[in-house]
Order: C-alpha cells, then sequence, then structure tokens
C-alpha cells in the first residue's frame, strides 16, 4: 500500500488520535482534510500542520454530513 501523496480525510483530526494520525500522514506527504465540531481546535492543527486543510463540521448532523460530502467533491476537481 502507496501510504505517501494521498488525500486522506480525518474525522476528529485536530485532536487527540486524530491529531496523532493527522501528524502521521503529513509527515508521509500526504494531502490531509480535517474536520471538526470546533473551530479553535481545528485553528491550532493548523498552526501545527500548515499544510492541512480544515472543514468545520457536526458529523452527528446529516445535513452537516451531506455538505461535507458535497464540498470535498468539489474540492477534488481543484
Amino acid at each position: 500500500m502507496n501510504i505517501s501523496n494521498n488525500k486522506i480525510l480525518i474525522t476528529g483530526g485536530a485532536s487527540g488520535i486524530g491529531l496523532g494520525l493527522t501528524e502521521h500522514f503529513v509527515k508521509e506527504e500526504n494531502t490531509v482534510i480535517v474536520c471538526g465540531r470546533r473551530e479553535d481546535t481545528l485553528k491550532e492543527a493548523v498552526k501545527k500542520f500548515p499544510k492541512v486543510i480544515t472543514k468545520s463540521c457536526d458529523l452527528s448532523l446529516a445535513d452537516e454530513r451531506e455538505k461535507l460530502y458535497e464540498w470535498i467533491a468539489a474540492e477534488k476537481n481543484k
């Protein structure tokens, strides 16, 4: 399995275990997208890893999941 040059979505990747995964995948030269509910925590993740792309959303809500899917679909074509 190739662990470099991938696009990876990590939900809750701005803190705890998710942040550890974010760090690992960033070091392996991947494009990492992190989503979470807390905007301040997402900003802190970007301070640590400037290449990380963040998206604020609450995945417990169906409409937020749909918006995230649509946003990712639009971003992949950029």
